[in-house]
């Protein structure tokens, strides 16, 4: 209630943290002899003329008697008077704070005689998040992590908005409280619907600027939990490093923790998901874009972007036509692929501010990163996967130039189409674009790193086979005798790729004429296939494709 009177402290605010015992509303100096020491005073400044030596005296005799500070809420707005009253309170003896909106002093006094009660009962709750915030836990917490903690220990909705009172992050809302903190058109009007009692309003600084606020309903429950906000906003204020950057970035990260929780095993249903979206700011868009990432693992060297830095969005990785078959797939490990995740989530999602419309990012495996683009009218889908493609081979690029440890794997992006909800984009949308990147894993040549379904041919077919018994049986079929032998799957993939050219196919494999004829008459003659039909051919491409997208690796215990 204080704080939405907008209050100003006119004297002593090295004082504040002064206890107050007791609560008195008084308009006259006569009854500082009936204190006892730690009084707050409200006053209405009604028997106060703009004499400083009147009001020198009010503040005296109620310091002198021992009051903790004095609150004044005018009834009029009388200027000369708050003048007088400022130059007088900078020499005052405890804090002087004056309300430039008018407040209920029965609301005001019934908040404080309920901390005061509060403060002799059990206060075993405030007390263990108080402790919480002092450890050394809470200090090795990035700012969005220490906020989740805070809200599982209140057990209290808690809410986080920033200046412009655009809600950052936000835990524990109801239904219809997330209807409540809905974007307004009017600023002044989203203000005031946040800050209404019996919410408790904190404003977090950043240096000396007030970058937001955190919000909870604690006081009605335990007044004495609005002390552990406090305490709790003083803490997230020390973690910001940029203040209103590190804000966005939250806010990013909230927007992903949406698509998580839309993929778990127990989702959030469709309407909840679109209305923590909203308050999180994605209001304007209409369509939803879904791409994947997928990086590739494997023991093949690590392919280098390249040089070129002013192609719009050109393949940064790629393989030229002329390498042998062992080097098509130039792979990553695990570990730098892992790395390259969490580099992702931590800073490409605050690089895709530059972008003109929401993106959530998800890591939504060990080689995977799922991205949802959340598209206005404005915006159409080629357009924005475009950009967002640029975005994100820019990004890595960058990456590659200011850290030298920073190897950049080999990866593919695909695209399914678009969902017309968050809802059905986070769950069908991802895993049919993850579908798409895994199929490009097996074109060669393909002129873009984005890849969709129109693109890939019978790859897109041959992926739904990866994973079954009916793929793996299939390879075994077709490729047995050389599944041991890489050096004829590389021979076999030449041919194919060469149509039978075997010029081309010597060329490739580096072997003369007469032993690559040596080697098609031993694979005919073992295999008892005729390579020049072309049935054979067909079947021969599909199982290498099958068997270069994990069909055998991936295969269900069958027992073979």
């Amino acid at each position: 209630m204080v704080s939405q009177s907008h209050p100003r402290i006119l004297g002593r605010p090295d004082l504040l943290e002064t206890q107050v015992r007791r609560i008195h509303v008084a308009e006259s100096a006569e009854v500082a002899g009936l204190l006892e020491g730690r009084e707050m005073i409200l006053c209405s400044g009604l028997t106060l003329t703009p004499n400083p030596a009147q009001i020198s005296d009010f503040l005296t005799r109620f310091a002198d008697a021992g009051a903790a500070g004095v609150i004044f809420s005018f009834l009029s707005d009388d200027a000369e008077l708050k003048s007088q009253l400022s130059a007088v309170a900078t020499n005052a003896a405890f804090p002087v704070v004056l309300l430039d909106d008018r407040a209920r002093f029965v609301g005001i006094t019934d908040s404080v005689d309920q901390l005061i009660k509060s403060a002799g009962s059990d206060q075993s709750a405030s007390s263990a998040i108080i402790e919480f915030l002092s450890s050394a836990s809470a200090d090795r917490l990035g700012p969005m992590e220490l906020f989740h903690a805070m809200a599982d220990l209140l057990a209290h909705p808690l809410v986080l908005v920033n200046s412009l009172d655009e809600v950052v992050a936000h835990q524990g809302l109801s239904v219809s409280d997330l209807h409540r903190f809905l974007p307004a058109q009017s600023t002044h009007e989203f203000r005031q619907g946040f800050r209404s009692s019996p919410w408790v309003a904190v404003n977090i600084w950043h240096g000396r600027t007030e970058v937001g606020a955190i919000m909870s309903p604690v006081f009605r429950k335990d007044p004495r939990l609005s002390i552990a906000v406090e305490r709790f906003t003083e803490l997230l204020a020390q973690k910001l490093d940029e203040g209103a950057v590190d804000f966005e970035q939250m806010r990013r990260r909230a927007r992903t923790e949406i698509v998580s929780d839309l993929r778990s095993a127990t989702p959030i249903d469709a309407e909840t998901a679109q209305l923590r979206a909203a308050v999180l700011g994605i209001t304007e868009a209409t369509t939803f874009a879904t791409t994947v990432v997928h990086f590739h693992t494997g023991s093949a060297a690590t392919v280098r972007s390249e040089a070129q830095s002013d192609q719009a969005v050109s393949p940064l990785l790629r393989t030229s036509a002329h390498e042998p078959r062992n080097s098509f797939y130039p792979l990553g490990t695990a570990a730098s692929i892992g790395r390259l995740l969490d580099l992702a989530a931590d800073k490409f999602i605050h690089f895709t501010r530059a972008l003109n419309f929401p993106v959530v990012l998800c890591r939504i495996s060990s080689q995977d990163l799922g991205c949802i683009l959340c598209l206005p009218p404005g915006i159409t889908t080629e357009s924005g996967l475009a950009a967002f493609e640029f975005a994100f081979t820019t990004w890595l690029r960058s990456r590659g130039q200011e850290d030298a440890s920073i190897s950049v794997p080999a990866w593919t992006m695909g695209a399914a189409g678009t969902a017309r909800s968050l809802s059905f984009a986070a769950t069908n949308g991802l895993d049919e674009s993850r579908r798409v990147a895994l199929a490009a894993v097996a074109l060669e040549d393909r002129g873009a790193q984005l890849v969709r379904p129109v693109d890939l041919g019978f790859h897109w077919l041959a992926q739904g086979l990866v994973g079954t018994q009916d793929g793996a049986l299939f390879v075994r079929d077709q490729l047995g005798p050389a599944l041991d032998e890489p050096e004829y799957l590389d021979f076999i993939h030449a041919y194919i790729r060469a149509n039978g050219n075997v010029t081309e196919v010597a060329r490739t494999v580096h072997l003369s004429r007469p032993r690559v004829y040596a080697r098609i008459r031993r694979i005919e003659d073992e295999w008892g296939l005729h390579l020049d039909d072309a049935e054979v051919r067909t079947s021969l491409h599909l199982a290498l494709t099958l068997h270069h997208l994990g069909a055998l690796v991936h295969r269900p215990n069958n027992g073979f």
